[in-house]
């Protein structure tokens, strides 16, 4: 990759999953490969007893017919006996059975023998991410839900350098999504990143900053430059291509400028009892960065055009309808949608049930959240807006956070229901991306 951090990462060597012998090619990926080549060589077994069957069936099919001309040469039906048998000359009976129907048999047999053993050539080649939580994520509307690194263990664990995007351009079902792998990337949970205004992909690896190119699927150092930034969340001005970063409790903005490579700390404004910010998207709509608090009855609000006033820029909103009203997780997402005038998140149904969650969508012009039907739980994962489409990959449940899903859920934010899927019309009604 020749970048300065995530090549050195340690990789484990995934483990096969079938005992047979050979049945796992060296340096096979486990989840994409080892699985369909076990799966098809046991189902290539499988097919040796009947073809067997077949070749015992094939036997007594002649040996029964073979009598049958026989007896009908040598005898009439009124001289049949069982020591009519002793009679018979098979060297110079003529021999006329329907032979091309059993061969044929054999054949399709043999066929479909040999084609399942040779399966794997085509299901090794489909790749299938592994489960993380808390990875890196951005998606740009009508082309690709991004999602970079993560913690293959746990909150604290060992992170890993996968890289691979949910295809956004075409239709499909949460059982079989596009996923396209890309190259690897940096490793850290939690890494701020958010895409540029140039349809390019920032983001920070424990200080260290990095770009994914899109259009040639190749990733680059940001600079020679460490950030005195670990983990957050990023959002982009696509007017003035600045980047604002926050995370946690310190209350402050952090104001990346790509062009320059240089960073600003902006102080967010104790204008309530409730200082210490969270997650922050930028919306569109109000041409602002939202920044969720603890309390999400309350968001801060920075518009940087406002920056001069005596207030410079800062504002509060104040919300209604959050359900629960005093729980908002730190392992929630926390995204823009219909550019920006609506803002979805993922929470739990409540303290005493940490098993269930629910998407929640705040609307910008009322300050009013609405909740969609409860879900098994989901935290820590990647999230991304597609048209009236959430989506959420990855992550797991609260009490094991070493337990995680490679699983998709899919929330249609029209209807209010979660669906199979993701498809694709003609036209794209949010023009989001994150």
């Amino acid at each position: 990759m020749g970048l300065d951090g995530p090549e050195h990462l340690s990789k484990r060597g995934n483990r096969c999953s079938c005992r047979l012998a050979g049945c796992c090619a060296k340096g096979s990926n486990i989840r994409g490969e080892g699985s369909s080549i076990c799966k098809n060589f046991s189902r290539g077994v499988a097919l040796f007893p009947l073809h067997f069957s077949l070749l015992a069936l094939d036997f007594s099919f002649h040996t029964l017919l073979l009598l049958s001309r026989c007896l009908s040469l040598t005898h009439s039906p009124a001289t049949l006996h069982p020591q009519a048998l002793l009679h018979c000359d098979f060297r110079t009976m003529p021999i006329h059975f329907p032979l091309p129907f059993i061969f044929t048999l054999h054949f399709v047999v043999l066929a479909l023998l040999f084609s399942t053993l040779s399966i794997p050539s085509i299901h090794a080649q489909k790749f299938q991410p592994i489960p993380v939580a808390y990875p890196a994520y951005a998606s740009i509307e009508g082309q690709g839900f991004y999602i970079i690194g993560g913690a293959k263990e746990a909150i604290t664990g060992t992170s890993i350098t996968q890289a691979f995007m949910i295809d956004l351009s075409v239709s499909w079902n949460a059982s079989d999504p596009v996923f396209k792998k890309l190259p690897e990337g940096p490793g850290s949970a939690f890494a701020p990143t958010t895409v540029l205004s140039d349809g390019d992909i920032f983001t920070l690896h424990i200080g260290v900053g990095y770009i994914y190119k899109v259009k040639s699927n190749s990733w680059t150092l940001f600079g020679n430059s460490k950030f005195p930034i670990q983990t957050g969340y990023a959002a982009t001005n696509p007017e003035s291509g600045l980047v604002y970063i926050a995370f946690g409790t310190n209350s402050t903005l952090h104001v990346l400028d790509p062009s320059s490579k240089t960073l600003n700390t902006l102080k967010v404004p104790r204008l309530t009892n409730v200082a210490d910010t969270q997650e922050l998207v930028w919306s569109a709509h109000l041409r602002s960065v939202i920044l969720s608090t603890v309390d999400p009855s309350i968001m801060y609000v920075f518009t940087p055009s406002k920056v001069s006033e005596s207030s410079h820029g800062w504002s509060l909103m104040n919300t209604t309808g959050f359900q629960p009203a005093k729980t908002f997780l730190l392992q929630a997402c926390f995204v823009p949608a219909y550019g920006g005038s609506k803002v979805i998140t993922i929470t739990v149904l409540d303290e005493s049930n940490s098993t269930i969650s629910m998407a929640q969508i705040l609307d910008i012009p009322t300050g009013k959240w609405t909740a969609s039907p409860t879900m098994a739980l989901r935290a820590g994962g990647a999230c991304g807006v597609s048209g009236d489409y959430f989506i959420v990959w990855g992550g797991g449940t609260v009490k094991d956070l070493e337990r995680f899903t490679d699983g998709i859920v899919v929330y249609n934010m029209k209807t209010n229901e979660f669906v199979s899927g993701v498809h694709r019309t003609s036209s794209l009604v949010n023009t989001n991306s994150t």
